[in-house]
């Protein structure tokens, strides 16, 4: 080829909180790919990828509490929808926590610091929305074998779709 365009999206981020491996991916909900049995459940996360799994569950009959270590869950959506999600929460009376680290993942339970003190949220599952990291991977292999490459959107650096389309157009005109 006469250049590579890498745009591989992103994989859900995972950071190191211990028992981790007992939550379920985010992403995964929301695909359909798993399914939470549980009736109570703790989303880690309060974005935009947190959020809509949080609909979902909530669809589901679900009762969803979101930790979130800002100040304020919703940051990343856009301004015209931000009224609505609120609603959305208010309305499924999803219980939020913000200012509230997670310290880690329990056998059905989630230990948080928040106002300096550690907390226990009873949790029947915990499903994890803490971030992506970009699927940069093959970028390796292609300067291996010296094609050349550009890489756009989430494979270089998780973002909005608008900021990927606006790359790869911007890409495409210029090859």
């Amino acid at each position: 080829p006469d250049v590579v365009v890498i745009a591989a999206g992103a994989l859900p981020a995972v950071p190191p909180i211990p028992g981790i491996e007992r939550a379920q991916d985010a992403w995964k909900v929301i695909e359909g790919r798993e399914f939470v049995r549980a009736q109570d459940v703790v989303v880690l996360g309060g974005g935009l990828v947190g959020l809509e799994a949080t609909e979902i569950l909530c669809e589901q009959g679900k009762h969803v509490t979101i930790v979130e270590m800002a100040e304020a869950v919703a940051r990343d959506v856009a301004s015209y929808t931000q009224q609505h999600t609120r609603w959305m929460l208010q309305d499924y009376g999803v219980d939020i926590r913000v200012n509230t680290r997670v310290l880690s993942v329990e056998e059905g339970a989630v230990r948080v610091r928040f106002d300096g003190r550690e907390h226990v949220i009873p949790a029947g599952a915990v499903v994890c929305a803490l971030g992506a990291r970009a699927n940069n991977e093959i970028v390796e292999l292609i300067e291996e074998m010296g094609i050349p490459y550009a890489v756009v959107g989430d494979a270089n650096r998780p973002g909005k779709i608008l900021t990927a389309v606006r790359e790869a157009n911007r890409l495409a005109r210029g090859i």
